[in-house]
């Protein structure tokens, strides 16, 4: 296999979702110390135990901390098919081209089809109901299973058995292109 016939891409979560949760760490952090330190009444009964309260208010919040900054998802795309890799959450999955019917790239609402980011491994049929209700063609969206960071580009994969995959990307011009270069990208209208 040729170096040039391999699209990579590793994501993680937005600066943004990392700034906030250091944020309420640090303002957990000076709650604590404050009350500890100047024996606030309200928090008097509260700190009367300190082990417990050392758990819950440095280590506890640290955790979520921990799990923003490893948790990330890689993308390879190349001749044999796609391979999504998402540390520490699941394993690899593998797509043979040969199992997928469509591969395309679209504009996506995480909220209303998936129920949200990350790896959803259910079909979030709650919703299309409600697009029914509308006389939108629900068959045109999502509503299968989603491997998402942020955003709202992915790469929707219909495969041969009627699954619905969406593989959320940050490049997706640069993907696009890759899957024209290798003959993979289809036409839908």
């Amino acid at each position: 296999m040729k170096e040039e016939n391999i699209f990579y891409e590793c994501q993680r979560p937005s600066v943004f979702v990392r700034t906030f949760l250091l944020i309420i760490y640090v303002i957990n952090l000076i709650i604590f110390v404050l009350g500890v330190s100047f024996d606030i009444k309200p928090f008097e009964s509260f700190f009367s135990n300190i082990y417990p309260m050392i758990f819950l208010n440095i280590t506890l919040p640290l955790l979520p901390g921990i799990w923003f900054l490893i948790y990330n998802i890689k993308l390879i795309i190349n001749d044999e098919g796609i391979i999504v890799k998402g540390f520490p959450l699941f394993k690899a999955k593998f797509f043979a081209w040969k199992d997928i019917e469509l591969a395309y790239i679209r504009k996506y609402r995480a909220l209303n089809e998936y129920g949200g980011w990350g790896y959803k491994f259910f079909s979030f049929n709650i919703l299309r109901i409600g697009l029914m209700r509308k006389n939108i063609n629900s068959s045109a969206v999502g509503y299968g299973k989603a491997i998402t960071i942020s955003g709202n580009m992915g790469l929707q994969l219909v495969l041969n058995s009627g699954e619905k995959w969406m593989l959320g990307t940050h490049r997706s011009e640069e993907m696009t292109d890759f899957l024209k270069r290798i003959n993979k990208l289809s036409i839908v209208e």
